[in-house]
């Protein structure tokens, strides 16, 4: 795994020398709502018209400058990455637009440009709770919201 700089310098070189699999991920990361905790290797390569031995070169090369790690996959589960950046800072590290990879999981507060709708939920008889959601919620967002409520310790009664 390369220092951030030497993976940031190396995504750059990559995309800007021309290399047709480095812009195709590159876009297609751009193109991503939000960044799963894990993508499938074959629909990864699939969604970017890889060949085999293409698709297996760009995904040891996401490895090796660190994007994310790869899982292998055993007992019938698929090969994946677990991405250790967010998809978006990837494309605009690469694109130059930003300097630094975002974490995943990193907290952030909303762009000026994020819209934000309150939503008044009643939880209980006598409580009612808002939520600031983005006005473009995507199913992805609602499945990871719930992914997080059911995180929450709940006392049983």
């Amino acid at each position: 795994m390369r220092s951030r700089k030497a993976a940031v310098s190396e995504l750059r070189a990559s995309l800007e020398g021309g290399a047709e699999n480095t812009r195709r991920f590159v876009d297609w990361a751009g193109k991503q709502a939000g960044t799963p905790q894990e993508t499938r290797t074959n629909d990864l390569i699939d969604d970017l018209r890889l060949n085999a031995a293409d698709g297996r070169d760009l995904v040891n090369g996401i490895k090796i400058l660190g994007l994310a790690t790869f899982v292998v996959g055993r007992r019938g589960a698929p090969s994946r990455l677990r991405w250790l950046y967010t998809l978006s800072s990837i494309a605009e590290v690469a694109r130059r637009k930003r300097d630094e990879f975002e974490p995943v999981g990193a907290l952030s507060e909303p762009s000026s440009e994020t819209k934000l709708i309150k939503y008044v939920f009643q939880l209980r008889r006598n409580l009612k709770i808002e939520l600031p959601l983005p006005v473009d919620l995507t199913p992805q967002d609602v499945e990871r919201l719930s992914a997080y409520l059911k995180t929450l310790p709940i006392e049983e009664e």
